[in-house]
């Protein structure tokens, strides 16, 4: 995907969003590798922070949302509120696999 394509998708998602203190603002479905750590700094810059990236679940303690979204992957439901409650946006592997989900 192409940076202005990623930028129309962020755009979009932006726009679309909720308006909640508690919702996800920006969608970032940006694969590894693609310059997703730094979306995730330039996201938090602008305010639409904390970002959910694998970085927070490395490092943040959230393993447990990787065995929910492998059940995802799998058919079953998740609870992506919970697991995105106090984030304003997200980018990288896993969470961009699941924009529409997040919408």
């Amino acid at each position: 995907m192409g940076a202005g394509r990623m930028f129309v998708l962020l755009l979009v998602a932006a726009v679309l969003a909720s308006s909640s203190a508690n919702a996800l603002k920006v969608i970032g479905p940006g694969l590894p590798r693609t310059g997703t750590a730094t979306m995730k700094t330039a996201l938090e810059m602008l305010g639409f922070g904390p970002c959910y990236h694998m970085l927070v679940i490395l490092e943040g303690g959230h393993m447990q949302d990787m065995d929910a979204l492998l059940n995802v992957s799998q058919g079953l439901p998740a609870d992506f509120q919970r697991m995105y409650r106090y984030f304003g946006s997200v980018a990288d592997f896993p969470m961009g696999m699941y924009y529409k989900e997040l919408m």
